[in-house]
């Protein structure tokens, strides 16, 4: 496949220019409080600000759960459901089908002979 160019030589990490560009320097873990290492006021006041107001572990620790309960509770209109809806009664017959019983004779009747 000449029409992709050369294939490219794999160099070792050490080689690159960000190696040398950006050199490591080895420290600790920032503490807590980082940006007071800065010394300025304005951010120290604007990270107690957010800070105030912030809520903690516990509080998004809940906001979390409420969110994946929203989320099953949505994702439930998506499942199947199934119907069942049941009826019962009976009903009696009249002895005469519904003809009034004098009808009833006058229509069968015999003539007197």
């Amino acid at each position: 496949m000449s029409h992709l160019g050369a294939t490219p030589q794999i160099r070792a990490p050490e080689t690159l220019a960000s190696a040398t560009s950006l050199p490591h320097t080895h420290s600790d873990w920032p503490t807590t409080e980082w940006w007071t290492a800065y010394g300025d006021p304005a951010l120290s006041g604007l990270i107690d600000e957010g800070m105030k107001d912030s809520p903690d572990v516990a509080a998004a620790t809940a906001r979390i759960r409420q969110a994946e309960a929203l989320s099953q509770q949505a994702g439930a209109a998506l499942l199947p459901s199934a119907t069942l809806d049941g009826m019962a009664g009976g009903t009696k017959q009249s002895y005469n089908l519904g003809i009034p019983p004098h009808s009833f004779r006058k229509a069968f009747r015999t003539p007197d002979v």
